[in-house]
């Protein structure tokens, strides 16, 4: 059901919900999609999380290939129906979420360039295989990354520390702060055991060992910090928006300068 009245939709809470987060993030999953499957040739097609969440897939058992993309949509319409979220939207408030995913995706550059200050180093030369894989990768990474870390990881990590007690806000900080974590170390991991103990602690001493790292994981911890808090209060589909625009802006339009 749509509603094309503007005045009849607050988008302040309606960008919030699952089912404008599956139409916002729908067209950027099918081109993501479609491009890995163009570039299957080359070994950067796909993104690390769904590569992982691939790989987990398979040795779990639930191995088919046509439900990996359908696992954001999915969960997104599992809390649409179990949480009998409204089905309000229109593309005003499409439009909407994408201007605030590009504002915070400017704030996480600013963000980035600050924790450099603090990081002095010469960046080696990176080696790419092109603006258009690239870019599909990164579509991937705004989607698989925030799905496994913010949308499943997020609430997961919140719900065990309500479990034990601690207090609502407490919780929320809590998961923030913990899932950022995680998603700055499996940055690290040389392994498909994503969140096995050993691998974590082995990816954390070599970043401590490793000078160079240390911007990077840094980064990606705040970069975390920002997604996780961008979930909590302004929905899924902005945090995945900016997590894109930001990797769309500084992976392929700032390397292509100069």
């Amino acid at each position: 059901m749509t509603s094309h009245s503007s005045n009849q939709i607050d988008y302040w809470t309606t960008a919030r919900e699952p089912w404008p987060s599956l139409l916002f993030i729908l067209p950027f999953l099918l081109v993501y999609e479609i491009g890995a499957i163009a570039h299957s040739h080359l070994p950067a097609s796909r993104n690390g999380a769904d590569l992982w969440i691939r790989h987990f897939g398979m040795e779990t058992g639930f191995g088919v290939e046509w439900v990996f993309p359908l696992l954001a949509p999915i969960l997104l319409l599992i809390w649409q129906f179990v949480g009998r979220r409204p089905w309000k939207w229109n593309f005003e408030t499409l439009s909407g979420m994408f201007a605030e995913s590009l504002m915070f995706a400017m704030l996480l550059v600013v963000i980035g360039q600050v924790t450099a200050l603090a990081f002095p180093m010469q960046l080696p030369p990176q080696l790419f295989t092109g603006n258009v894989p690239r870019a599909v990768s990164f579509l991937g990474a705004g989607i698989y990354e925030e799905m496994l870390f913010r949308l499943a990881l997020l609430p997961t990590i919140f719900a065990l520390l309500r479990l034990m007690l601690v207090p609502s806000r407490f919780a929320i900080a809590g998961s923030v702060l913990l899932s950022s974590w995680l998603f700055a170390t499996a940055h690290y991991v040389g392994s498909p055991a994503l969140f096995a103990p050993h691998e974590l602690s082995q990816a954390m001493q070599t970043v401590l060992d490793t000078p160079d790292l240390w911007f990077s994981y840094s980064f990606r911890f705040l970069a975390g910090v920002l997604f996780s808090v961008l979930f909590w209060v302004r929905g899924f589909g902005i945090a995945v928006g900016c997590h894109i625009l930001y990797d769309l802006f500084v992976g392929v339009v700032l390397s292509g300068v100069g």
